[in-house]
């Protein structure tokens, strides 16, 4: 009997390889899950993380469209979002167009070619309205300014740096400006603008001057000169009540002047560090 005891107890004593005990078993099993819990976690944010980033990197932006940011977000993703209204062909065979302007209502798209043409088409009803040559040979020609009321349009010849004003119903040039800087009949035109009642065309030049004339007869009116270490007038235009002459130029200044007086009001400066490249365009 007690031989069959002593085996017994021994028996209880000696482990049970291959097994694990059932009350061990919780408490190593939620150990682990502790020890592994950060890395559960970083791993889920990673995913999320993930999840959010793909659409956005497919769809080209990481922000959503505020008002006034360049362009709605569908017109940046895919060009796709755009629709092809219609095709223009040249009745008249023309070399392809070098510019094309439209006028302030949007009713009229003027185009220019190296033939020397000034083409209008109605872009309601998609047909070529007109197609001219000036009278002199200017080679390409450059939409410049349309007048407020699209009645008129000035245009320079690359060539001959004439300016032409035209009436747009007739197709029709009805005066020549020879824009001259006092040293060269035919100076280097960088912008043209037309003052809000059509009367006036403002023309700057490569060298700093800004030329008034009658639109009526194309004859010079008044020269506005720029300030002492201005480079070039690169852009003009006439506020909306036609008081004031705005005019940016190659050292990224803003001029105000007094469309009457032609007296000098105002000097916008770089406001931002270090300088601005030139300012080719300028608007109210």
């Amino acid at each position: 009997g007690t031989a069959a005891g002593s085996g017994i107890q021994a028996a209880r004593r000696r482990p049970v390889t291959g097994l694990t005990t059932t009350s061990a078993a919780p408490a190593a099993s939620a150990q682990g899950l502790r020890k592994r819990l950060p890395a559960i976690i970083t791993a889920a944010v990673i995913v999320v993380a993930a999840a959010i980033a793909i659409p956005l990197a497919l769809t080209g932006s990481s922000a959503p469209h505020r008002p006034g940011a360049a362009g709605p977000p569908a017109a940046r993703r895919s060009s796709s979002a755009l629709t092809l209204i219609t095709t223009l062909i040249d009745p008249n065979g023309l070399q392809a167009p070098d510019a094309v302007a439209f006028a302030p209502d949007g009713r009229t798209l003027t185009v220019a070619n190296p033939s020397g043409y000034v083409e209008t088409w109605n872009t309601s009803t998609h047909q070529l309205v007109t197609a001219a040559q000036p009278p002199a040979s200017t080679g390409v020609l450059d939409p410049g300014a349309f007048s407020a009321d699209d009645g008129a349009l000035a245009t320079e010849g690359l060539a001959s740096r004439d300016i032409y004003l035209w009436n747009i119903a007739a197709g029709q040039v009805t005066a020549t400006i020879r824009v001259s800087d006092g040293t060269t009949s035919n100076a280097d035109v960088n912008a043209i603008a037309f003052s809000p009642d059509g009367h006036a065309v403002a023309v700057a030049d490569q060298k700093g001057g800004t030329y008034l004339y009658d639109a009526a007869t194309g004859q010079n009116t008044a020269t506005i000169k720029a300030p002492a270490g201005s480079l070039g007038a690169d852009g003009v235009t006439f506020s909306p009540d036609g008081r004031t002459i705005a005019t940016s130029d190659g050292n990224g200044d803003i001029y105000l002047w007094n469309a009457a007086t032609r007296a000098l009001t105002a000097t916008i400066g770089d406001a931002g560090p270090g300088t601005l490249d030139a300012l080719y365009s300028v608007t109210f």
